[in-house]
């Protein structure tokens, strides 16, 4: 799976002959975190790093917490709906994938103090949603899967003339699709192929949160989060190949599944302070200090083949072999994150925005007797520095306890250039922008119930296997986040 240098966080785009997910771009999908937790700041844009005033501070900025003065028990559920329309050889086909999980759930506890505030919550918070699909269904009259497959292997032969199955195309040279019936090493196919491709990916990256917040200062408060981070990958992929135009005598399909199963363990820490001035205007600064994240991870590929005559002398009509699955353990050093956010804060209104600073070429993976150079140099030289910004409203009536809110979250992209040659670079087309709608009630100011929307677009560019042509995504994802919090 993947190995161009393409924009941006999904994988579905993108395959190579080795399934792993040790690569740049996975690099970026699970190092970004969401937009956030809680109805009420994603109905704002996510621009909630100077208001933090509930439980979704734990995320936003810890520090936020101190003015809380209530005991808060906080419960929230994410539908997520996500849509592609991959465009390939000048045919486009939908795909859709959906999940819907608990997003936050959490306790604030305020401790009486003799002046100032001292509060801890703790509880489980979503930060990222893996889910994704793809799929393409398009007639290739010049390309083959094995074209790559010739090009980027070298087969090696013992004593008696027989190949070495120690790579997937080694596998393809024993099922005749990169042998002659002579047993020479060659491509028999060359285009003229119906390729399908059906991407489904699942899984997302959670963290168990303890924080504290303490009001040092009049209106000044300062605070903390240790994240402990939990998650997992899945990534299942069947890839077909067949001579839908009966062009050649003896192929007639090849089929590639490949799965991909990742555990995820990490942790990092939060800090930040929050500055209340004139009980309006309140400023604020967090830094996220860089997360290790561990892998363990399986892979797994079958490569499967149909023909109409026997493609040799004494041989089955298909042929199927399971390559030996792949255990291995890895990690990836994430980059410091750097966020600073203000608000002004009105009887009837509320207006908030926020930036955020990522250095991208901080990634890293390493791992026990293994290289990552090549990954780690692409890193260093085809990423970037990123500024994020998000801006939110919310609006308040005079008459009813009801809240109306709207925002905008604006994400550049990690990367330079969009394209392997590095002739184009990135720009804000690139970049994944998300429109939010919210509103929220609240009953005898104890119980807060809130609703969001989230329309996120994005284009992305990508390969169907090394050598293929440009695959074009045009990406929709729709997000319905509930939730409701009581206080007393």
């Amino acid at each position: 799976m993947k190995r161009v240098r393409f924009f941006l966080i999904l994988s579905a785009c993108l395959f190579s002959f080795n399934a792993s997910a040790q690569n740049e771009l996975d690099a970026i999908r699970f190092s970004q975190q969401g937009l956030g937790i809680g109805a009420r700041a994603l109905g704002m844009g996510g621009a909630y790093t100077g208001i933090a005033n509930d439980y979704s501070a734990i995320f936003y900025n810890p520090a936020g917490l101190g003015q809380i003065k209530r005991l808060e028990f906080n419960l929230g559920f994410d539908f997520y709906q996500y849509n592609s329309n991959a465009s390939y050889l000048n045919t486009t086909q939908p795909a859709l994938n959906s999940r819907t999980a608990i997003q936050s759930l959490g306790f604030v506890m305020p401790f009486p103090t003799y002046q100032g505030s001292f509060v801890v919550a703790f509880g489980y918070n979503r930060q990222a949603n893996f889910t994704g699909a793809q799929t393409i269904n398009a007639f290739n009259a010049s390309q083959s899967i094995l074209d790559g497959l010739a090009a980027n292997s070298n087969p090696r032969f013992d004593s008696n003339n027989n190949i070495i199955l120690s790579d997937l195309a080694s596998y393809a040279w024993e099922q005749f699709l990169l042998n002659d019936s002579a047993g020479l090493y060659v491509n028999p196919i060359r285009g003229n192929v119906l390729q399908n491709s059906e991407l489904l990916e699942d899984g997302g990256k959670n963290s168990f949160a303890i924080a504290t917040a303490v009001e040092v200062a009049p209106s000044l408060f300062i605070g903390g989060t240790l994240n402990i981070i939990s998650g997992n990958y899945s990534y299942i992929r069947t890839y077909r190949e067949s001579d839908a135009q009966n062009r050649y005598e003896k192929f007639q399909s090849l089929t590639l599944e490949e799965t991909i199963e990742s555990d995820i363990t990490g942790w990092n820490l939060k800090a930040s302070l929050l500055y209340v001035l004139d009980d309006h205007f309140r400023l604020a600064l967090a830094v996220e200090t860089p997360t290790t994240l561990t892998f363990n991870e399986l892979s797994t590929q079958t490569l499967s083949s149909q023909f109409k005559v026997a493609p040799a002398p004494n041989q089955p009509l298909s042929f199927s072999d399971r390559l030996p699955s792949n255990k291995f353990e890895y990690r990836l050093r994430t980059p410091f994150v750097f966020s600073g956010g203000v608000s002004l804060e009105e009887p009837n209104f509320t207006i908030s925005a926020q930036a955020t600073f990522t250095d991208w070429t901080q990634l890293e993976y390493r791992a026990d007797g293994e290289s990552f150079a090549d990954i780690n140099r692409i890193f260093k030289t085809d990423f970037q520095q990123t500024i994020d910004y998000a801006l939110g409203a919310e609006l308040r009536s005079v008459f009813l306890p009801i809240r109306a809110r709207a925002g905008y979250n604006y994400q550049m992209s990690p990367l330079k250039f969009r394209d392997a040659a590095r002739t184009q670079p990135t720009t804000s087309d690139d970049a994944r922008k998300t429109i939010t709608f919210g509103a929220g009630i609240l009953l005898r100011k104890t119980l807060s119930i809130d609703v969001a929307y989230l329309r996120t677009t994005q284009s992305v560019f990508g390969s169907l296997y090394t050598g293929s042509a440009q695959v074009g995504e045009t990406l929709t994802i729709n997000s319905i986040v509930l939730t409701t919090s009581f206080r007393f």
